[in-house]
């Protein structure tokens, strides 16, 4: 992702089927403000584009856990597993949202990136709050593991489908 973005994923977050997840759609100033820092790597979370047949269709970003404490209030389950990998994701067009998508996105992302770094042992994520459909995602690319919420490197990664809109 790069700054020439910005705009793209402004039009987003701006989105009726993205505001319930994301909040309230933001200018482009505070889309700048706050994704800036992540592209030019200010702060720990890497930004991806989601791309499809040479299209961007989505926004999926990575951190870890421990590098945002705030966002992890004690006794919730990601303080249980800070050394792990989170991850967001939105698909910004609409008509590709409930046709497996996601969970493809997911799934290859997983596998191919995130369990590419060899620090990273597991992936969290919340089943609950801002972005259900994320876990669900997650359960359905049969990324599986001990926990519903948690996909350690070696989870089980069999084949997930997708359908063309």
């Amino acid at each position: 992702m790069t700054e020439a973005d910005l705009s793209l994923l402004e039009r987003w977050l701006a989105a009726d089927h993205v505001i319930p997840w994301w909040g309230p759609a933001p200018t482009g100033e505070q889309v700048a403000a706050h994704y800036l820092p992540y592209i030019r790597h200010e702060q720990p979370v890497d930004a991806y584009l989601i791309v499809v047949d040479g299209a961007p269709v989505g926004y999926l970003q990575v951190f870890r856990v421990s590098d945002w404490p705030a966002f992890w209030p004690q006794g919730q389950p990601y303080t249980s597993e800070p050394d792990a990998t989170g991850i967001d994701l939105l698909l910004g067009e609409k008509e590709l949202v409930g046709h497996g998508l996601g969970t493809l996105v997911i799934r290859q992302f997983v596998n191919d990136v995130v369990f590419a770094n060899p620090e990273v042992f597991g992936v969290l994520y919340r089943p609950w709050g801002r972005q259900p459909f994320v876990a669900r995602g997650l359960q359905k690319s049969r990324l599986r593991g001990p926990r519903p919420d948690w996909c350690p490197r070696r989870c089980d990664a069999s084949s997930a489908a997708a359908t063309r809109p």
